[in-house]
């Protein structure tokens, strides 16, 4: 039998020796990583330091936020995110929300100021509420997705209006058309499960000339627009391009094969 004051002695000895070693580490990682310059080496490094969660290297990851490259300064924050509700350690990490890579801000603003908690639903994350199901809506699309519960929507497809290239959808400029898209898009990912989609198809759209002595305006809807919604927490999954028919398209091949104008072919490959 072994006698239990002994034993606990032991068990403290050998708890104060693992906090020692962690430490030595955490002192031989900070220094080693100074000398380094390769991206993956940093990275195992700052990943070593996070794994040990100890109290004692918070400052050596505090110290890497500064580091110029942000995919190990993303490492650090992941360590540090182990240390739930620390104050010190989200008054080091907020700040970042304006740091100068997006992809620092992306992983902050997800954190902090994205507003989606998993606590925002009580529903099981693989479920939907029954009554948005087998339901169509008639209704404005921002006022109607005031009524949907956050956390509740597994994917979204639309296809939004395409400024003013249809009569449908007439917007008193571009950048108002714009604006209007990502507040329908900001509410779509306040109601969007994490991890669930949304499938935008919209293209590049030409607004015909006023007169034949005015050239017409190319608008590149797409494109304008994801800087709006990784802004707004999104995450850019996939382009996917929708070829066309030749005839199928008057504006671009379809057309070129009735006028034949070099300078006006443009091919059906659509993103």
């Amino acid at each position: 039998m072994t006698d239990s004051h002994s034993f606990r002695s032991r068990a403290y000895t050998l708890s104060l020796a693992t906090r020692a070693n962690s430490f030595f580490y955490g002192i031989h990682f900070s220094k080693t990583i100074k000398q380094e310059t390769d991206t993956g080496t940093k990275r195992e490094i700052v990943s070593a330091i996070g794994r040990l969660r100890k109290e004692q290297n918070k400052p050596f990851l505090f110290e890497i936020l500064q580091d110029n490259d942000p995919k190990v300064v993303c490492q650090a924050i992941r360590g540090l995110l182990h240390y739930e509700n620390d104050v010190q350690v989200e008054r080091k990490l907020k700040p970042l929300l304006n740091h100068e890579n997006e992809m620092v801000r992306t992983v902050i603003y997800k954190e902090y100021f994205s507003g989606k908690t998993k606590k925002e639903s009580a529903l099981p994350h693989p479920e939907a509420y029954s009554f948005l199901k087998n339901v169509v809506v008639n209704a404005d699309v921002l006022e109607a997705l005031k009524n949907v519960p956050a956390e509740s929507v597994h994917l979204t497809f639309t296809s939004p209006p395409y400024y003013n290239a249809r009569d449908y959808s007439i917007y008193p400029s571009y950048d108002a058309y714009l604006e209007f898209l990502a507040e329908v898009f900001k509410e779509t990912y306040r109601v969007t499960k994490e991890g669930r989609f949304l499938i935008v198809n919209t293209s590049p759209i030409i607004i015909p000339r006023v007169s034949r002595a005015h050239s017409s305006k190319r608008y590149p809807i797409p494109f304008d627009l994801h800087h709006y919604l990784v802004k707004m927490g999104w995450d850019f999954i996939d382009d996917i391009v929708w070829l066309k028919s030749e005839y199928s398209v008057k504006n671009r091949v379809g057309g070129f094969h009735q006028h034949r104008k070099p300078l006006g072919y443009k091919p059906n490959s659509l993103t």
